[in-house]
């Protein structure tokens, strides 16, 4: 949690992400920036909600070069919160 917010970084090789979820709730999730390290182009993304989100959270991604479609699981989180914070568990 920071200033109110609960906030993921994280980042893909190869793979652009369109959208992240945690079961049936989407969550906010921005585009930091790209860097194109040798072999591929690596990507910094940015999760953000007012809630702290604790549950399985899945990316939607395109895949660089074939554009093909597919999802990605991200890691379990088990988020570190203020006390009163208001979590959602999904």
């Amino acid at each position: 949690m920071f200033s109110g917010h609960w906030e993921l970084t994280f980042s893909t090789d190869r793979e652009r992400v369109t959208g992240v979820s945690c079961g049936a709730l989407p969550v906010h999730v921005y585009e930091l920036g790209t860097e194109r390290p040798a072999g591929g182009t690596r990507r910094y993304y940015a999760l953000e909600e007012p809630f702290a989100v604790a549950g399985p959270l899945v990316a939607a991604v395109v895949r660089d070069g074939d554009g093909t479609a597919g999802t990605e699981p991200l890691d379990e989180l088990v988020p570190a919160v203020e006390p009163f914070a208001v979590v959602r568990r999904c």
